[in-house]
């Protein structure tokens, strides 16, 4: 089993790698047997437009402020009826799922500016949940949206209230736990 991730690592394009593998049972559904999804948004905020991190990171030149937008991501967490932060043409119709943790870290790069991390676990996520959520969290960083009517936009479930779709450049699913605990 531990030559199995080499061997499909060699068939798979350069952007998707197996880091491990392990025996599930023939039951295990990989969609609806998860339990929790974790996923992590990238934000470069610099001055010059990087070609070696434009295609994993949202770039911009804007400052955001990194304090208001963390004092923003308490009012994801817990669950709630999300209609606000999917995508308008979704046919999904139970829209109510569960934030566990959501959260934004800050680093430096040199000579090439700030890199936001936005962390963001769940039980679950709709057709552009994340990217909404993170284009609003950009635009309260930007001013544009005060963090306070968080709440109001989400008891809306207008999806108009909230921020724009963030590019798919930044997204990356870090981690998918599932109901048996030796899943993981």
């Amino acid at each position: 089993m531990h030559k199995l991730p080499k061997v499909i690592n060699s068939r798979l394009p350069s952007s998707i790698s197996v880091m491990s593998a392990l025996f599930v049972p023939d039951s295990l559904h990989p969609r609806h047997d998860a339990q929790k999804k974790t996923y992590i948004y990238k934000i470069l905020i610099t001055e010059e437009r990087n070609p070696l991190f434009n295609r994993y990171h949202y770039c911009t030149n804007y400052n955001l402020d990194y304090i208001n937008m963390n004092q923003a991501c308490r009012y994801f967490i817990g669950t709630h009826d999300f209609s606000a932060f999917c995508a308008s043409n979704s046919s999904t119709v139970n829209k109510i799922r569960t934030i566990t943790h959501l959260s934004i870290s800050i680093s430096y790069i040199q000579n090439i500016g700030q890199e936001l991390t936005v962390s963001i676990k769940g039980n679950g996520f709709l057709y552009n949940m994340v990217r909404i959520i993170v284009g609003t969290l950009i635009e309260v960083g930007r001013g544009n949206i005060n963090k306070n009517i968080i709440p109001d936009i989400l008891i809306s479930k207008d999806r108009k209230r909230a921020g724009t779709t963030a590019r798919a450049s930044g997204l990356c699913l870090q981690n998918i736990e599932y109901k048996n605990p030796s899943i993981r």
